[in-house]
């Protein structure tokens, strides 16, 4: 082998250049990697932003409960939670005489997955039943659960809503109820 000009090594007629990478190469390799970067950003935004105000409607409902649990600790009273899925509100009320002590809607898109009912803390803070409460976008669905006894609640991650069947070959896909029901009926 022989040197070749600038530290250059000459190996089967073909001269290697050792001086390193131009300007020109990272420049490209760099804008490349920009723009690979810039949309998967765009995509992991776009799925953020799809549950961040179910995230929000979350909390803010898990703080109102945990008020009402504070609420009646400290009155030594018991305090309601009444939760209405058909108008997405919630109320926090004092059974003692129904003073409705908050009022509060769920944001526009967010609802109750299902009916909920009532959750009651007892005057040391306490529920007899535990529940879990469901809110869901179009896309995501996100639970709150409360534990019984201690009335802990604890806001789980939002999952993708599944779809339900509904055309007509899914319902005959299934198997007969008893009594000639039908499965569309009862859907």
């Amino acid at each position: 082998m022989r040197k070749g000009f600038c530290g250059g090594i000459w190996k089967a007629g073909i001269r290697v250049n050792s001086s390193g990478i131009s300007l020109l190469e990272i420049s490209v390799v760099m804008a490349i990697v920009m723009i690979v970067l810039g949309v998967a950003l765009i995509g992991v935004r776009a799925g953020n932003s799809a549950n961040q105000s179910l995230n929000t409607a979350s909390r803010v409902l898990q703080a109102d409960i945990r008020y009402a649990q504070r609420l009646a600790i400290i009155e030594g009273e018991r305090i309601r939670v009444v939760f209405s899925r058909h108008e997405n509100r919630y109320s926090i009320i004092r059974p003692s005489d129904e003073e409705v002590i908050r009022r509060a809607e769920l944001p526009t898109g967010i609802s109750f997955a299902e009916h909920i009912g009532t959750l009651e803390y007892l005057p040391r803070g306490t529920v007899n039943v535990g529940m879990t409460i469901r809110l869901r976008n179009e896309s995501y669905q996100q639970s709150i659960t409360i534990t019984p006894v201690s009335g802990r609640t604890r806001v789980y991650d939002a999952v993708p809503v599944r779809s339900t069947p509904t055309s007509e070959a899914s319902y005959r896909s299934r198997a007969p109820l008893e009594g000639g029901k039908s499965w569309k009926n009862l859907v």
